[in-house]
């Protein structure tokens, strides 16, 4: 009498998935994937504490969702990265989110006003071609 083959295709579809969620192939051997660069336009501004805002940011986001983002002061950036701990769970310690809220400050803050009386150039429309 032959064993049933239910047991058999459970036993092999369970070693089959513990391989899949280990990261492993067929052979045994770990595979991974390379990520492309971000966006040439999304590069952060050198700057203190830029490598440890980009080590802790990347894992999550690329880098546009920074950059793309008006500039603001040290309060509104904070709040930004609780929001990722708190909402998001980024792991993220003490002193990197001070870090990393030191370096959005400052490399991204608040636009500085344009000088009282300076009005942006126009282009002139007489010298538009049709």
């Amino acid at each position: 009498m032959k064993p049933p083959l239910r047991p058999i295709i459970s036993g092999a579809f369970i070693a089959t998935i513990i391989c899949a969620l280990a990261g492993l192939d067929a052979r045994g051997q770990q595979k991974s994937i390379t990520l492309p660069d971000d966006n040439s336009m999304a590069q952060l501004k050198a700057g203190r504490n830029v490598e440890v805002t980009r080590n802790n940011c990347v894992s999550c986001h690329s880098t546009d969702y920074i950059v793309r983002q008006p500039g603001s002061d040290a309060k509104k950036w904070e709040g930004e990265v609780i929001k990722m701990i708190n909402v998001y769970g980024a792991p993220i310690s003490e002193a990197d989110a001070k870090a990393i809220i030191d370096y959005l400050a400052t490399s991204y803050g608040p636009e500085p006003n344009p000088a009282p009386g300076v009005v942006p150039a126009r282009p002139d429309k007489k010298n538009k071609k049709p």
